[in-house]
């Protein structure tokens, strides 16, 4: 009875060393494929469960009428691979997010009115040097730089000293922070029109809209200023979100999607221009973006398009939450979650061997 015993405990005992050293070397694999491809490649398959209809599209019907003698596809407009599936879902998937780049480029391509507001004001620096009205335009530029070169070592650096914990801004919290910016930017730009017109009139520039009122042209550095921040948080967040979700083979889709925004909002811009103009001018009255800028209602164009970039800063938050998680917080939960699997199940054999019940 005591040789039986003690070959049942040699047999646990033997079997419980070949189950840690397995699962060890399965924890290491995990530790080691943290990064590299077949993570990358189950996470991508395991992210898009939504749009199953078009899955229909790779599955063989008939593999006689369907596949070549060599397994390729007779049409591949009727069967596709799961390559061509998945990488349509990744395009269809990031559409709302896109489209609520395009209306931020909207903003952007407001590019006339700020060089007739600043023709209107005070644009000496000292009593010699003049800037040129078409030249406020590179302080955003200037805004953008320095928020791109003081992000890593000045900002994450701030942000993480008053959180007490190292601080990371996703893609999506980068691209959010942008459009609010942008939707900032539009009311300052809204605001100081108003103080600009009201002095025009005051001084009598009603049908002059060459005259130079005494108001410094100063009062442009905030909206340039919030404009640069905006395009460098949304922009470089845009495209690093593309390239980060699809797979390597969009690549080049992921790189053009945020010039291919910035192209469809400039012909928006155009259209909601012309539309306004149209709109506002009818009955014989002043248009709101009349020629002369002094009569026109510029204030309350971009009234209009703070309206559009808060109703659109909304949609962005309603269809980031929809997007669901990262692909790279998918792979850390993932690997997060097959540790734990491994641990709850070498924790269940213990308590199971010593005490002869499982968890």
């Amino acid at each position: 009875m005591t040789n039986i015993t003690q070959c049942a405990t040699d047999s646990s005992f033997y079997c419980l060393r070949d189950l840690m050293s397995s699962c060890s070397k399965f924890m290491m694999l995990l530790d080691a494929f943290s990064g590299p491809d077949i993570l990358v490649h189950i996470a991508f398959k395991l992210q898009f469960n939504d749009f199953r209809f078009l899955n229909k599209s790779c599955i063989v019907q008939d593999p006689q009428l369907d596949l070549s003698p060599d397994g390729e596809a007779i049409d591949p407009w009727r069967l596709c691979t799961v390559d061509q599936v998945e990488e349509l879902k990744a395009l269809i998937k990031v559409v709302p997010i896109w489209l609520t780049g395009v209306v931020m480029s909207i903003n952007i391509n407001q590019n006339s009115f700020p060089v007739l507001q600043a023709t209107t004001m005070d644009r000496h620096i000292g009593s010699s040097f003049e800037i040129p009205a078409g030249s406020f335009g590179i302080f955003g530029v200037i805004s953008a730089i320095l928020w791109i070169v003081l992000y890593d070592p000045l900002i994450l650096l701030i942000a993480s000293k008053l959180t007490g914990k190292p601080v990371h801004f996703s893609t999506k919290e980068r691209m959010g922070f942008g459009l609010f910016l942008s939707f900032l930017s539009v009311l300052v730009v809204a605001a100081v029109e108003c103080v600009r017109r009201s002095i025009a009139i005051k001084e009598g520039y009603s049908d002059d809209p060459q005259g130079v009122i005494p108001m410094s042209a100063m009062w442009l550095l905030p909206q340039n200023s919030l404009a640069g921040f905006a395009v460098a948080l949304h922009a470089i967040g845009q495209n690093e979100f593309y390239i980060s979700e699809f797979p390597r083979s969009m690549s080049s889709v992921a790189s053009a999607l945020l010039g291919v925004g910035t192209g469809v909002g400039s012909l928006l811009a155009s259209f909601l221009m012309s539309t306004i103009d149209d709109l506002t001018k009818r009955g014989g009255q002043e248009s709101w973006i009349s020629s002369n800028i002094n009569k026109g209602y510029y204030d309350y164009y971009y009234l209009v398009l703070a309206g559009f970039s808060l109703v659109n800063v909304l949609c962005y938050i309603v269809c980031s939450r929809a997007y669901g998680p990262l692909k790279e917080r998918k792979e850390w939960l993932w690997k997060k979650r097959s540790h734990e699997i491994v641990q709850e199940f070498i924790v269940s054999y213990l308590v199971y061997e010593k005490c002869g019940k499982v968890l």
